[in-house]
């Protein structure tokens, strides 16, 4: 059941821990932006086109106002850009940020490594009382937690999430494979 673990998951294996599973956000994903993004770019693109309106009333009357015009063209530039973020470019980075990420399960610990060059790793230990999620919506997700041991009722737990899997459900299985060895 024991994997050999990839170049850049190995680095980050303690001595005795054993890969039992490891893999990746889906490759044929394609995001779309979320209908909200979708909505916040559209008012964005409608108040743009607003000051834009306004640059042009200003520009007829610019030898009146020179500093309000230019201070109007600058924030319609800004404008324009916040407004194409949600529609053209959020969703890019994501995927861009995706594109580099790999999830592992070892007989101790959940893992999230991203990036490439600075890579981050996300670790949660698993325990007895380790808890787990499978969802199968959009997007699919495998979550496991649990509360920090000593814990105050207000403490959020400790969590970590391996999402847009194409296939959920074999992380899930070993998971709880794990836990009820432990128990």
């Amino acid at each position: 059941m024991a994997e050999a673990a990839p170049s850049g998951l190995a680095a980050h294996l303690r001595p005795g821990e054993v890969l039992l599973w490891h893999g990746a956000p889906d490759a044929g994903l394609r995001l779309k932006p979320a209908r909200e993004d979708i909505e916040a770019g559209l008012w964005g693109l409608g108040a743009t086109a607003l000051l834009a309106l306004l640059a042009w009333a200003i520009g007829a009357f610019g030898r009146l106002f020179p500093i309000l015009r230019a201070g109007v063209v600058a924030a319609l530039l800004a404008l324009l850009a916040l407004s194409l973020h949600p529609l053209l470019l959020k969703h890019r980075l994501l995927m861009h940020r995706l594109r580099r990420t790999r999830y592992a399960l070892t007989n101790r610990r959940a893992l999230v490594l991203t990036g490439t060059r600075r890579a981050r790793l996300l670790s949660l230990e698993l325990r007895p009382d380790t808890q787990l999620a499978l969802s199968e919506d959009t997007p699919p997700t495998l979550s496991l937690w649990h509360w920090p041991e000593n814990a105050h009722r207000e403490t959020l737990p400790e969590e970590i999430h391996f999402r847009y899997l194409s296939d959920p459900r074999t992380p899930h299985r070993i998971a709880r494979q794990i836990l009820q060895e432990m128990s």
